[in-house]
């Protein structure tokens, strides 16, 4: 049995996915209890999401994937 290139990638991206859906739905529920969540809210998500596109170009996507 032959096994296609991806398959394994395909496996890697959905773990990830879930273990990152995981993590927010706890810093959601979790978290935003806190009373300085509401003052670090903004420059969390800031930070988070230049993370996020920094790993994205880091690994070769661009605007068009």
């Amino acid at each position: 049995m032959t096994r296609r290139r991806g398959t394994h990638a395909a496996a890697r991206d959905r773990a990830f996915a879930a273990g990152a859906g995981a993590v927010l739905a706890a810093y959601n529920n979790l978290v935003g209890r806190h009373p300085w969540h509401d003052r670090w809210y903004v420059p969390l998500n800031a930070c988070a999401t230049c993370a996020a596109l920094s790993a994205a170009a880091a690994g070769g996507l661009t605007a068009t994937d």
